[in-house]
């Protein structure tokens, strides 16, 4: 007999009873009423069962009553007749039938505003960032105008980055974000060097995926243009950044002329008690910014595995580890890697790049370990890359036959360390706290927001904001077997002013030394300042 007949039979009997001990209402006992009334909840606990089953199974619902102790049931039963409707939100924990609660209310969440159901399976946000540079340079004529040289170094001033974005979730295991960039440049005579009269403003997409949540065993799977899971400063996100830019290493080999953003397809997912992550996916390399490509046989498969050895003081004391590999074949057969100031005075596109390097090659293998430490107030932090080039072809400037120069190693790191002289602490990314990042640094929130107002009374009032110091040694190494130009070693000094939690000022010096082998002659020095406004919703 099947479980749904036997609770019908079942129904009927208590039915039965429950009539039959009706008809000697009047002179039962205080004891046998309340027997009546036992059984009476019983009933119409079956009662709901019966309809759930035949509405069929629906994901997040609640556990069947009558798989519940009987008890259990009644005070249930008990409790749901006295919740007032909004009461029955779900509540941590809680079980919930998905597309029953479709009333979007929104609420202000560290910069995100979100338009949510009380039950989350759905929520909605609209989103952007600004960052708005001011930036001078200088260098030693060597370096600018020698052989070898990376061109004039001019003042700027420019729109480092304006995104706009929305985001959120659909039926509780859809995640999307659609984020568009304004401020992207391309040449419009690819043949030629860039100039000013070539280079075209253009929008492109960055993120622009969809993400299933809650599979079995794999966890996330992510589809669409995204961040390859590789390298610590990668996946934190630009609106968190602790200097103006990311390394020379970073820079060199995974922005790679596309935003660092390539279309594919991700799995990721967190274990151990959300101390550990890893994340692997399957790309197809690029080097333009429009978020497609063609090229056959050209694929990427990159991975990385993260854990917190240390975690204390819900992330005021931690201890970070991860590792990122990649291994892809380079597209259209050419492997370009190329380093920049770090300081941007103008459109990418004009960047004056201080270390190259673009063989002919049959794939490229890169492998980026990281450490980092938040330790109260103090902050410090390391990455390595270690790039091989496989099958390193060059063609000669004199036009003479190919050179193969087989496998040519190219390398780079930096070294961090930062401190809050106010005394908060940076935030962990211990698992996806906005649904985009996982195992990175998130936003800082202030103890006191800056504010400078004048009262009621006539008096001043101050808020300080947060205040951080940070230096960065940064090096890059694009010279192997005669392929490649540029060493280069820089010193960043920054000051960090967060003036609430979606805005701040940065503030950073570069000094970078610059050398290159014969016969090229443009070693030298490169010095600059630079200031970000920068702010995000």
């Amino acid at each position: 007999m099947s479980s749904r007949s036997f609770r019908k039979l079942a129904r009927c009997a208590l039915a039965v009873g429950l009539w039959a001990l009706a008809l000697a209402g009047s002179t039962l006992r205080a004891d046998d009423r309340e027997l009546i009334e036992e059984l009476r909840r019983r009933v119409e606990a079956l009662e709901r069962q019966n309809q759930e089953l035949l509405r069929g199974p629906q994901l997040g619902r609640p556990p069947a009553e009558a798989d519940r102790p009987a008890s259990e049931s009644a005070d249930t039963s008990r409790k749901e007749e006295k919740k007032q409707p909004d009461e029955q939100k779900k509540q941590p924990g809680d079980w919930f039938e998905v597309g029953k609660q479709l009333e979007l209310k929104a609420r202000w969440d560290n910069g995100i505003w979100w338009l949510e159901s009380a039950d989350r399976a759905f929520r909605f946000s609209v989103g952007g960032r600004g960052q708005f540079d001011i930036v001078g340079m200088t260098g030693d004529r060597a370096v600018q105008f020698g052989r070898g040289g990376i061109g004039r170094l001019d003042d700027g001033v420019n729109f480092r980055r304006a995104r706009l974005d929305v985001l959120g979730t659909l039926w509780e295991t859809f995640d999307f974000y659609a984020q568009y960039d304004f401020l992207n440049t391309f040449n419009s005579e690819p043949e030629a060097p860039p100039t000013p009269a070539t280079v075209v403003n253009t929008p492109v997409p960055t993120d622009l995926w969809v993400t299933i949540t809650h599979l079995p065993w794999i966890g996330n799977l992510r589809i669409g243009n995204q961040k390859p899971p590789i390298s610590f400063e990668h996946m934190t996100s630009s609106r968190f950044l602790n200097f103006l830019e990311r390394s020379l290493a970073f820079d060199a080999f995974v922005e790679m002329q596309d935003n660092g953003f390539r279309p594919g397809i991700q799995a990721y997912n967190w274990f151990g008690d959300e101390r550990a992550s890893w994340a692997i996916g399957v790309f197809k390399p690029n080097r333009n910014i429009f978020g497609w490509n063609v090229g056959d046989g050209e694929w990427e498969v990159t991975g990385r595995l993260t854990a917190l050895p240390i975690y204390r003081h819900d992330g005021r004391c931690l201890v970070h580890v991860g590792l990122g590999a990649s291994h892809y074949s380079p597209d259209d057969g050419v492997a370009r890697l190329r380093a920049r100031t770090l300081l941007r005075n103008g459109p990418a596109t004009l960047h004056p790049i201080v270390a190259e390097t673009r063989p002919f090659a049959s794939s490229v293998d890169l492998l980026v370990p990281e450490f980092f430490v938040v330790w109260g107030p103090f902050q410090f932090g390391a990455e390595y890359y270690a790039n091989w080039v496989h099958d390193a072809t060059i063609v000669p400037e004199d036009g003479g036959p190919r050179q193969n120069r087989g496998t040519v190693f190219y390398h780079g790191f930096y070294v961090e360390v930062l401190y809050f002289l106010t005394g908060e602490h940076r935030v962990y990314n211990r698992r996806a706290r906005d649904i985009r990042r996982i195992a990175s640094f998130d936003r800082v929130t202030p103890d006191e927001n800056f504010f400078f107002v004048r009262r009621e009374d006539h008096s001043l009032g101050l808020g300080r904001g947060a205040w951080q110091l940070a230096a960065r040694y940064s090096y890059i190494d694009l010279e192997d077997k005669g392929v490649g130009i540029g060493i280069v070693h820089d010193v960043t000094l920054g000051v960090n002013w967060f003036w609430n939690a979606n805005m701040k000022l940065q503030w950073n010096y570069i000094i970078e030394h610059r050398s290159v082998d014969p016969p090229n002659n443009a070693d030298g020095v490169i010095q600059g300042v630079g200031m970000r406004l920068a702010w995000d919703f």
